[in-house]
């Protein structure tokens, strides 16, 4: 009598553990970003792919070959961070692009594909408008204008 207690509360872990495994999959959530959308002909804009969940695993560089409005001048740059807080973990992976836009009008970013523990996640596709000249606005967010260096006193 003893052992079936003991299977039938093993079959009950067993179930709420293969119920808990596809609610994680769902947790993991990926975007694209961009640093501007709207810049100068020769400019270029920063791209930026992430995944974030609870507990990721392996996470493949995105697909970048549907992007044909662009050439890309510039990574991928990979970058990972990992909190615990409370006892909750939540990870991030990013890889990030330089790209250049090939011509003047609104160029898209296509959605793109990211493997993350063997499930293809797609983002969001991206407008940029591209301008003639030098019409194409400021500085990237979080970039000053201005000269990168300031001098105090006697500098």
């Amino acid at each position: 009598m003893e052992m079936k207690r003991i299977v039938a509360r093993l079959l009950v872990a067993a179930a709420c553990l293969a119920g808990a495994a596809p609610a994680l999959a769902q947790e993991v959530s990926v975007r694209a970003r961009v640093d501007r959308s709207r810049l100068a002909e020769g400019g270029q804009v920063i791209l930026t792919v992430e995944a974030s969940g609870p507990s990721l695993g392996e996470v493949a560089p995105p697909d970048v070959s549907g992007i044909v409005d662009f050439d890309i001048v510039g990574g991928p740059m990979p970058s990972s961070r990992f909190q615990w807080i409370n006892g909750r973990t939540s990870s991030t992976k990013s890889y990030a692009y330089v790209l250049r836009p090939r011509k003047t009008g609104t160029r898209t970013i296509p959605p793109l594909g990211l493997l993350v523990s063997g499930r293809t996640y797609r983002t969001q596709s991206i407008d940029v408008e591209v301008v003639s000249g030098s019409a194409g606005g400021g500085p990237p967010a979080g970039v000053p204008p201005g000269p990168a260096l300031r001098g105090g006193p006697g500098l």
